[in-house]
């Protein structure tokens, strides 16, 4: 944190202009830290956190760390750099891994240390966010609807920044290569790291509702199903399907452990 001045002057032209009657920062770093957002506005002049809207677009965390992925491995062979942030995608030889063997031999070890509250676990982040700004200055956005209905998106974030805005979305760094889907390993090794987190998202959205063009209910991400069967003597029953589609059940002590499916949420 630099100071309100440092921050500020990254503005200047947006003053200079005067013809912005919005201002926006985009960046996904910044969900990691809403203390030193709030801290920063507080000390801006004319109250201008009071007027300050928040916006937050929450991908399948599984397919976002894919995405990160892809980022670094790209920057990593550019630079062949094994002193870089990005080098975590790499072999001591300087081989690059596969995302399975990323998701294995990195994440899964690394994305639920206590003292790190990872980007893919958006309720961790989003309940500080809501608490210091208030949960009517965040709307949220589910980055599948970006991409399936654009329009509907854009209309949200119209109505919550109560201004029209000309022209439609465009898809920014597209390329003719096709997507690269999240592989069944990937899912297997990191779906478990992500599942309770993801169900803690769903129930805090809906204990706690956001500005009126938000989505409700959110939509689940999809390849996470919980089917709770019954609850006897302290022990939870769960109903989990197989790779060949076929269903068994599973026994639990914890109310929030659930099955995971590699399939589509009916939701």
């Amino acid at each position: 944190n630099q100071g309100i001045k440092f921050y500020a002057d990254r503005f200047k032209h947006c003053a200079e202009e005067d013809k912005f009657a919005f201002v926006m920062d985009a960046t996904p770093d910044t969900l990691l830290f809403p203390e030193r957002v709030y801290e920063t506005y507080s000390q801006a002049p004319d109250d201008l956190i009071s007027n300050l809207k928040l916006m937050v677009i929450l991908r399948e965390p599984i397919s976002r760390e894919l995405s990160r992925y892809n980022h670094m491995k790209r920057e990593f062979i550019a630079t062949n750099d094994t002193q870089s942030w990005f080098s975590e995608v790499a072999f001591t030889n300087g081989t690059v891994m596969s995302f399975d063997q990323y998701a294995n031999i990195v994440l899964k070890n690394t994305i639920f240390k206590k003292e790190w509250k990872w980007p893919g676990q958006y309720v961790e982040h989003l309940r500080l966010w809501s608490e210091l700004f208030g949960r009517e200055k965040l709307l949220i956005l589910s980055y599948d609807e970006l991409q399936e209905n654009p329009k509907k998106f854009q209309w949200r974030v119209r109505q919550f920044l109560g201004g029209r805005f000309p022209g439609e979305l465009q898809r920014l760094n597209a390329n003719e290569k096709p997507k690269t889907e999240v592989s069944d390993v990937a899912k297997k090794v990191l779906g478990p790291q992500f599942a309770l987190k993801n169900k803690e998202l769903y129930q805090f959205l809906h204990d706690h509702k956001g500005p009126w063009p938000e989505q409700h209910p959110f939509p689940h991400f999809q390849g996470y199903e919980e089917i709770l069967i019954k609850s006897e003597g302290g022990h939870y029953e769960f109903e989990q399907a197989n790779g060949d589609g076929r269903k068994h059940r599973v026994l639990s002590t914890k109310p929030y452990a659930y099955a995971i499916v590699l399939g589509k949420n009916p939701d």
